[in-house]
């Protein structure tokens, strides 16, 4: 009897001592073998600051309207563009508002509906949008969103105002934890009541700044 209460006291004790030890072992084990401090940082922040919360983004560049004659292009023009937005993410499912202004061109008058005169597209509408990570510093983003597209035409023809699809994908690279540079295309279109269909497409580099 006196020899198993002795054998429990001491399995006893050396459980109590053991605990500890292991604690103060884990605290001052060293880090992984290739493992530099600015991987451990990183890592830390990226913990702290997930991808998640509110951005805006600011971009412009040059467009490409095509005048789309029973399913072919039957003439184009160029044209500067540029693109205010923002949103809210959700890890990798974000919700977007957007003005995409695609610009003033002129078409020559070569095409199906003749005649020199002017166009341009302005988009002011809401989406989705979805990011795919490529490694610790790229991340691909598509969005697909509905607006309201005004299409003006030179001349004495009126403007004219409808609910139009847009789409986008982007390729952003990290400058730090709160910005990143971003190149990519946008996509619309618009329709006149005569018929004439343009479609807008633009590439347009900016900035991302996450709060």
């Amino acid at each position: 009897m006196i020899d198993t209460r002795t054998r429990l006291n001491g399995l006893l004790l050396a459980a109590a001592t053991a605990a500890p030890l292991s604690a103060l072992g884990q605290a001052g084990a060293a880090p992984p073998a290739g493992e530099s401090a600015g991987a451990r940082s990183e890592a830390a922040a990226e913990t702290r600051h997930p991808y998640a919360g509110p951005y805006v983004i600011a971009a412009g560049g040059r467009n490409a309207y095509d005048q789309v004659c029973f399913l072919f292009s039957c003439e184009n023009t160029r044209s500067s563009a540029y693109k205010l937005g923002g949103g809210l993410r959700f890890g990798v499912a974000a919700v977007e508002a957007w003005h995409m202004d695609f610009g003033g061109g002129n078409f020559s008058g070569s095409g199906w509906f003749g005649g020199p005169r002017s166009v341009r597209i302005r988009t002011l509408g809401a989406g989705a949008a979805w990011a795919a990570r490529l490694g610790n510093r790229f991340e691909l983003t598509s969005r697909v969103g509905l607006g309201r597209a005004r299409f003006t035409s030179g001349g004495a023809e009126p403007s004219h105002s409808a609910w139009r699809p847009y789409a986008g994908v982007t390729l952003g690279v990290r400058l730090g934890e709160q910005a990143s540079a971003e190149l990519g295309f946008d996509a619309t279109s618009a329709r006149r009541h005569e018929g004439e269909a343009v479609t807008a497409v633009a590439l347009m580099g900016g900035v991302r700044l996450r709060f």
